[in-house]
Parts: C-alpha cells; sequence; structure tokens
C-alpha cells in the first residue's frame, strides 16, 4: 500500500470513527442522564491528565489559570449543549451540524473578522447548507434539538 493510500484509509477510518461517536453518546444517553454521562465521561480523564502533568500545573502562572478556566467554561458549554441536543435530534443531523463548522469557519471570518475568502470556500459553504437542508429538511428537522447542537458550535 502506497503512503497517500495509507493516509486516504487513515482519513475514512478517522471520519468513521469521528461519525459513530455521536451514534454512541445518543445510545449511552438513553441508559443515563446527560449530565451523569458526562460526569463519567470527563471526571476521569481530567483526573489523569493533573496526576500526569501535575507539575506543569503547578508552575502554571495565574493568568494560565484564568485563560484555562475560561477555556473550560466554553469546552464544557460545548458539550453539554451538544449532548443535550443528541437528545432530541438525531446523530447524522448532529455529525453533519458539527461538520458543517469545518466548511463555515472561513465564511465566518469574512463576517466577522472581514476576512477575504475564496469563490471555492463560499461554494463549498452554499452546498454544505444545501446538504445540511436536504438532509434534515424531510421532517427529521428537530428545532429543539438541531438548535442545542448548532449552539454548541
Amino acid at each position: 500500500m502506497t503512503r497517500a493510500r495509507a493516509a486516504e484509509a487513515a482519513l475514512i477510518g478517522i471520519a468513521a470513527v469521528w461519525g459513530l461517536t455521536f451514534v454512541m453518546v445518543q445510545d449511552a444517553i438513553e441508559l443515563l442522564p446527560t449530565m451523569a454521562f458526562l460526569g463519567y465521561r470527563f471526571v476521569p480523564a481530567a483526573l489523569l491528565v493533573a496526576v500526569i502533568f501535575r507539575r506543569r500545573l503547578l508552575g502554571l502562572p495565574a493568568a494560565g489559570w484564568r485563560a484555562g478556566a475560561l477555556m473550560g467554561i466554553f469546552l464544557t458549554a460545548g458539550y453539554i449543549l451538544q449532548t443535550l441536543g443528541l437528545e432530541e435530534t438525531t446523530a447524522s443531523n448532529a455529525g453533519f451540524i458539527t461538520g458543517l463548522f469545518v466548511v463555515l469557519t472561513p465564511v465566518m471570518g469574512a463576517a466577522f473578522l472581514r476576512d477575504r475568502i475564496g469563490a471555492p470556500a463560499w461554494a463549498a459553504a452554499v452546498v454544505s447548507a444545501v446538504g445540511l437542508y436536504l438532509l434534515s429538511g424531510s421532517g427529521e428537522l428537530n428545532l429543539r434539538g438541531d438548535g442545542l447542537v448548532l449552539l454548541a458550535r
């Protein structure tokens, strides 16, 4: 297998695993309350990171702690909103809305930061928006669930 083929296979595998996480989270929150699931998911990870990086954390200045806390608040809000959204929408809608933000990032840069973007980025954004409409506009649209996933971004 050539290097290019191996890279393509790796990207396909990573995309498949990423897409499956939406289904797995949806299955998990059918069994557990959302906040309990998120606690079981992230508290052990946070403790493990704290143990492994304790020296670096202890040497972190106050500004670093403040910046980390602010980023943590936004990350926590994103996970909570997305997981709550998955309670009410489909895994495919949540995955597509989340993936759509890769394409919309340059568009938001143009809108909010006055960045100039080329025609290919605009075309990708339009095609992606049409894809979102086709995916969720066939009676599967859930304004609350899809809206929460959208807010998570």
